[in-house]
């Protein structure tokens, strides 16, 4: 990260309508936004009737970083895209899909190093997720103040959801958490088939996978775990208390 030259600027898109990305490289954004610190790449809402839908098909999400500069308000989620409905209920349709897609090399000082979604829910399918960080210090650049949870380094899922999040035929490895979920870390309902979440890393819990989720299930179904690593708990998965769950086969 220390050679890497940022653009500071960023894409916010808040809106009740479909919304396509297509065959689109997007690098080197920095969000530096104490009003909107989520997205490195960009921000995604689903509007204030939670109906938008977001489509991502055979994109590029490469090299973007969130920082906190705020202290009194230590957020900064979603290195490389933030994704969420602020307004979720069980009239909201809103819904994401990516697709075909690479997204690499991100950062987040808080949450989600790859992607960070929240109160919508998501089907994620033939795609990779690797080399995002979750970390206190972002960069030797030392761009931001210290703060944040540094949870999922590769996902980073905040529920309760609506409806269940679902990632299939996809790759997420190499992530990194300063805490807790080096690939994937969940407050919400997820679905995982058919994939790989391999060589992913948490300084504390669930170096694959941490699940804390409560009256929602995370099933992993058909899928390989392998070499990831946790300084505490759960090298491969860490299912919280309070959690369900049904074991990988």
């Amino acid at each position: 990260m220390a050679s890497t030259k940022y653009f500071r600027s960023i894409l916010c898109f808040f809106s009740g309508f479909d919304f396509n990305i297509s065959n689109l490289t997007i690098r080197y954004g920095l969000n530096v936004s104490a009003l909107n610190p989520f997205g490195g790449a960009f921000d995604w809402d689903a509007g204030t009737d939670g109906t938008g839908t977001l489509k991502i098909t055979n994109c590029k999400i490469i090299n973007n970083a969130t920082v906190i500069t705020d202290g009194s308000f230590p957020l900064a989620d979603g290195g490389g895209i933030s994704l969420t409905n602020e307004f979720p209920g069980a009239a909201t349709t809103g819904s994401v899909t990516i697709s075909g897609s690479s997204i690499s090399g991100n950062v987040a000082q808080d949450t989600g190093g790859g992607v960070f979604l929240g109160g919508l829910p998501m089907t994620m399918s033939n795609t990779q997720i690797s080399n995002n960080q979750a970390l206190d210090d972002p960069s030797s650049q030392k761009l931001g103040q210290s703060g944040g949870q540094q949870a999922g380094g590769g996902i980073s899922i905040f529920g309760p959801g609506v409806g269940q999040t679902i990632i299939q035929n996809s790759s997420i490895f190499g992530n990194q958490a300063d805490t807790q979920g080096g690939g994937i870390f969940t407050t919400a309902g997820v679905l995982i088939s058919t994939s790989k979440i391999y060589s992913n890393q948490a300084s504390q819990s669930g170096g694959g996978i941490f699940s804390r989720v409560v009256n929602e299930t995370t099933s992993v179904i058909a899928t390989n775990i392998t070499s990831n690593t946790a300084g505490g708990n759960g090298g491969g998965i860490e299912v919280d208390s309070g959690s369900q769950g049904t074991r990988p086969n």
